[in-house]
């Protein structure tokens, strides 16, 4: 069911009230769109082992925040309590060209080189945006990672992603999913940023003095100058001076999260090349599909989607005195199925 639409647009700058169908550039031009439907019946190729995306440990991550974008529930951290362990085949830098007819060619040509990935964020839509055989599950995460640099120049000048995602089922009984339950244990009633969450490092440069940068997800972004503050923290024993976040309008996560506890059992996956589901709808991304499922329970699924709906942000034309947006945004934040447009679609057992 639809809620009634808020403004023209959230914080992110898009919404999903007209379904996508007014967002611009690559969302309508594109070849290479995501999400689309996996049919199961129909014969898909089989990755060889050298060309497959090889996920051994996705890794375990600290410094938690969860935030509303105003789109979707997003959380990134500040650091790797123990390094992933993520491979992606490449030929001459490029991860897509393992993709096109020439794929088999590179490997018999022993032309193919493994690339590492690391993970950066993971957020979720519900419903799911990709489908296997026309349905849509309650809840999807898609863990986003990066080709790691200074491997590749084609992804040093062009960021590369690979996405892991994973849909999420019913449980009966109505049991909450062990490894969300502390995610979701206080969620943002407010929108924010990653720049308002993320723990800065100061660094001195000789022209203009001490100033913040993003140290893991956004290493692009560079903190207001003016303004910054200075706090003592201990991290990893050491006492290390941090810049203090502003405004942070998520909520911080104690301990430790194990990356590989998202992914289920079964590791048999599908792997094609997709674009981002959201504007700017860039295309050159690397999906890789969990054929099972995990298990949710309703109760999840329907906070995921009131925080999603009524998180306060600059897009809300009221808030009410329970502090929420009014009125609410959709409370689903899928975008709808995409052309295949003949691409190559693979599946791995493992």
């Amino acid at each position: 069911m639809l809620l009634p639409p808020a403004v023209d647009t959230d914080a992110s700058g898009f919404n999903y009230d007209r379904n996508g169908d007014d967002w611009e550039g690559l969302c309508q031009t594109g070849e290479e769109q995501s999400p689309i439907n996996i049919d199961t019946s129909e014969e898909v190729e089989l990755d060889e082992p050298e060309l497959k995306v090889s996920v051994e440990d996705v890794g375990e991550v600290e410094g938690l925040s969860i935030f509303s974008t105003g789109a979707a529930l997003e959380v990134i951290w500040t650091d790797f309590a123990r390094m992933p362990n993520i491979t992606v085949a490449a030929q001459d830098g490029d991860i897509y060209t393992i993709f096109s007819k020439n794929g088999t060619k590179a490997l018999e040509a022993g032309d193919v080189e493994r690339l590492t990935a690391e993970p950066i964020q993971f957020h979720f839509h519900s419903p799911s945006e990709n489908a296997f055989n026309g349905r849509l599950a309650p809840l999807c995460v898609h863990i986003v990672c990066k080709i790691s640099e200074g491997q590749s120049d084609i992804c040093d000048e062009e960021t590369c992603l690979v996405v892991l995602g994973v849909h999420y089922e019913y449980d009966d009984p109505e049991e909450d999913n062990e490894v969300l339950a502390p995610l979701w244990e206080e969620l943002p009633t407010e929108v924010g940023k990653e720049v308002q969450l993320m723990v800065f490092r100061p660094f001195l440069d000789s022209t203009s003095g001490p100033h913040c940068f993003l140290e893991r997800s956004h290493p692009e972004l560079v903190a207001q100058q003016d303004g910054d503050e200075f706090q003592d923290v201990t991290i990893h024993g050491n006492i290390e001076s941090v810049c203090k976040a502003h405004e942070m309008n998520g909520v911080m996560i104690n301990g430790t999260f194990d990356l590989n506890d998202l992914l289920p059992k079964n590791r048999e996956h599908f792997t094609w090349k997709g674009s981002l589901t959201t504007p700017p709808c860039t295309e050159g991304v690397l999906w890789v599909m969990y054929s099972d499922p995990v298990l949710v329970s309703t109760a999840q699924v329907n906070a995921h989607q009131q925080t999603a709906a009524f998180a306060v942000g600059p897009d809300c034309a009221n808030v009410t005195k329970a502090g929420e947006c009014d009125p609410p945004r959709q409370s689903g934040n899928h975008r709808p199925i995409q052309p295949h447009n003949g691409r190559v679609i693979r599946m791995s057992e493992t």
